[in-house]
């Protein structure tokens, strides 16, 4: 016999109650996770991840998943829509934290040389990126929902693309170790190398705030709980080289403005220089005023 999932039969995550304010240009996952679409995505990807951990046994009966009118059966989904759904659902069963990633560290990223892939330093989180004025897209907002999956990290990313409506979805299966050039998996690769160097930019701690929508006798709710995002900043200053003064006496013409890309660099340390740690060769300005 068959049945149907209705929403009391799921096990929300608290992640789905919350609320984010997040800073002006990225996009709020607050949103998905009131959209019934979406949550039909994440349910339907735990039937997926029971498929692949073989408890798929405990939920045999299943026929569909119903959410207000939304309506899917999981044994019916095309293997991209399972890779997707199988990306949220491993992300947020696991409560990640939401980062956003500093715009001006963004700019570096993309005057560095990508990185293989690290294994990420948390099990899963979410990422917000504000992607406006990036040359190599079309691609104006998005959010990443990242898992580690053995040698491998899953992500499906809900992205907003220039003069376009709806939203589109995609996901990226991409193998530890290995230099993706792939626009937005080398972004990616960038943001989990400096996650693991930096670790004051993973700080856990997570910071509240309340606002009551209207002001004085016009306050109609009472007030709110937003969760802030944390961010993901440079650490370091923007290193520059300066141009050369008419008192050095240059022997050749100095160079036009431009960047000097950085990289990724490994570095033998410890006790018989046995240990590995990764540092970031930051891009430098050249010949800046």
């Amino acid at each position: 016999m068959t049945r149907t999932y209705y929403e009391n039969d799921i096990e929300w995550p608290r992640i789905f109650e919350k609320r984010y304010k997040v800073p002006k240009g990225f996009m709020n996952p607050s949103g998905f996770f009131k959209d019934p679409v979406f949550k039909v995505m994440y349910a339907t990807g735990l039937v997926f991840a029971a498929e692949i951990s073989g408890k798929l046994d405990e939920i045999k009966d299943l026929n569909a998943i119903r959410i207000e009118k939304v309506t899917c059966d999981p044994f019916q989904a095309t293997d991209s829509e399972k890779r997707r759904a199988l990306g949220v659902a491993r992300c947020l069963i696991k409560e990640p934290p939401i980062y956003c990633l500093d715009r001006a560290l963004l700019k570096k990223f993309r005057n560095t040389s990508p990185p293989p892939l690290l294994a990420p330093p948390l099990n899963s989180f979410v990422l917000c990126l504000d992607l406006k004025d990036q040359p190599e897209n079309d691609i104006e907002e998005c959010t990443a929902f990242v898992s580690s999956f053995g040698d491998h990290v899953l992500i499906t990313c809900i992205a907003g693309l220039t003069n376009v409506v709806d939203f589109v979805l995609s996901s990226y299966m991409l193998e530890c170790d290995k230099v993706h050039d792939d626009y937005f998996a080398a972004l990616l690769a960038h943001t989990i190398a400096y996650m693991n160097t930096y670790v004051e930019a993973i700080d856990v701690g997570e910071q509240a705030t309340t606002e009551t929508s209207g002001v004085g006798f016009s306050r109609k709710s009472k007030p709110k709980q937003l969760f802030l995002p944390r961010m993901i900043s440079a650490t370091q200053k923007t290193r520059y080289v300066r141009k050369p003064q008419a008192s050095d006496k240059p022997k050749r013409n100095s160079p036009a403005t431009h960047w000097r890309r950085g990289h990724w660099h490994k570095y033998l340390v410890g006790a018989g220089k046995k240990e590995e740690k990764l540092k970031w060769i930051e891009p430098i300005l050249v010949c800046s005023e």
